[in-house]
């Protein structure tokens, strides 16, 4: 867990949850606690919603539906590490705004499967999450080019892009090359009908 100080979190007693207890133990507490539960948790007063509205509360997040997602939810993922967010009905203008700045910079795993994504989410990707080491776009029929990824290719080792039906050969085949697809150890084509033999080229003395 990130260590926190006075000048990021409130003691004043108003402002506590607990009175007895300092906001950074009670952090340490909810810090065992799954997001449902946090979320309950955050309906209690005003001190427990500013307390668990803590970004670093929020490493490991599951997003259900992101219509009236707002800037202040935004805000709360700005750490975020990990971010599930499949089939939540999510689209190119959420990705790029959860992706510019601090929150595509602390991406490690990220899955957007199932949604109505296009190319643009591939290059906002490729562009701002330079540490990224899985990602997950299964079923995401509208993207057909991911060679932005390229620019992940320090970091990626899993790229799951099952029943995205309009990849074609040329899409890939930079990605997995001997040079750039070094690091990737799992590869999910499963249903991209459209693929051929010819993207398998590249991988030959890998």
């Amino acid at each position: 867990m990130e260590q926190t100080t006075s000048s990021t979190i409130s003691n004043n007693n108003s402002d506590r949850p607990f009175p007895t207890l300092p906001n950074e133990i009670t952090l340490l507490i909810l810090s065992y606690l799954n997001q449902q539960t946090r979320i309950k948790i955050l309906r209690v007063s005003k001190a427990f919603r500013n307390i668990v509205y803590t970004p670093t509360l929020w490493r490991e997040t599951i997003v259900y539906n992101t219509r009236g997602f707002g800037s202040e939810a935004l805000e709360i993922l700005k750490r975020v590490h990990s971010l599930s967010a499949r089939a939540s009905g999510l689209d190119d203008e959420f990705v790029r705004k959860l992706v510019m700045g601090l929150p595509g910079q602390s991406l490690r795993v990220l899955d957007l499967s199932v949604n109505d994504i296009t190319d643009k989410t591939v290059f906002y990707i490729g562009n701002h999450c330079p540490n990224l080491q899985k990602l997950f776009l299964e079923g995401c029929e509208e993207i057909t080019d991911i060679k932005p990824l390229i620019h992940l290719s320090t970091h990626l080792n899993t790229l799951i892009l099952s029943y995205c039906s309009e990849l074609l050969d040329f899409t890939i085949a930079d990605l997995v090359s001997p040079v750039l697809g070094e690091n990737l150890s799992k590869l999910d084509l499963d249903g991209c009908h459209r693929l051929t033999d010819g993207w398998v080229l590249p991988m030959k003395g890998m």
